[in-house]
């Protein structure tokens, strides 16, 4: 619809605000279920072929930690194991927009739950999926290749962070296309574009900018936070879904 009249549209037949909504919905006797009891029914939902993805990329990029299997220097080795990361972002991303592919948000929006609702359960337990393989790749990235654990876990979560920023970034906005295909080509890029770093300036690898790295993720750490608050902020307009958990 031209924007214009929608902008007009909307002055002439302005809606009066809800009066008292929430306390109507609180007083509705509807069953109702424990949140932790959403959460796991959400763990179900995501498919299994997602969970045995992120492990499968995990032992993959444990394998690479060992020393001397990309036969790069040792640095160079830091920023390909490193640039792989976007990988976990790329599965997560394919979780999110399942709905999107089969037409389903409506129907979701209508059902039991709310969709932004359900979106930011299955955000953070992919999340914590992935922080959880994170912690335990770092360790084996640091003793192989000498450098610190914190260091490792920064060199490993920039990229990934990076990733799902920009996927979630389209997520919420794209709202028409192949949207599989531009998650995928983000992923794709991001990757590239360290791998590339890290073959032609291993140096920036070494201890003395690892300052810049901890800014980068840093930005992009709260720029990923935000965009997951819109969600949210997008869901709570469907009270009703949300008087549904207890």
């Amino acid at each position: 619809m031209n924007k214009k009249l929608k902008n007009g549209l909307l002055q002439a037949f302005e809606a009066p605000l809800p009066d008292r909504r929430e306390e109507f919905l609180k007083s509705l006797s509807y069953p109702r279920i424990p949140k932790w009891q959403l959460w796991l029914l959400q763990a179900k939902f995501i498919k299994k072929r997602t969970w045995i993805g992120s492990v499968g990329i995990f032992f993959l990029l444990f394998l690479l930690c060992q020393k001397d299997r990309l036969l790069f220097g040792n640095r160079q080795e830091i920023g390909m194991i490193s640039a792989l990361t976007p990988m976990f972002a790329l599965f997560a991303s394919m979780e999110l927009i399942r709905s999107r592919q089969y037409r389903m948000e409506e129907l979701e929006m209508s059902t039991r739950f709310s969709l932004g609702n359900v979106l930011l359960i299955r955000i953070n337990l992919l999340g914590m999926m992935n922080m959880l393989l994170f912690l335990l790749l770092a360790p084996f990235l640091a003793m192989e290749h000498k450098v610190t654990y914190w260091q490792a876990g920064i060199y490993l979560l920039l990229p990934y962070l990076i990733t799902s920023f920009l996927t979630l970034l389209t997520v919420c906005y794209m709202k028409a296309g192949d949207i599989s295909f531009v998650c995928f080509a983000i992923s794709a890029g991001v990757m590239i574009a360290f791998g590339t770093a890290a073959y032609r300036k291993p140096v920036i690898y070494e201890m003395e900018y690892i300052g810049g790295w901890l800014l980068a993720a840093g930005i992009f750490l709260l720029l990923l936070i935000r965009q997951i608050i819109m969600i949210t902020r997008n869901g709570e307009k469907y009270v009703w879904n949300f008087q549904l958990t207890e």
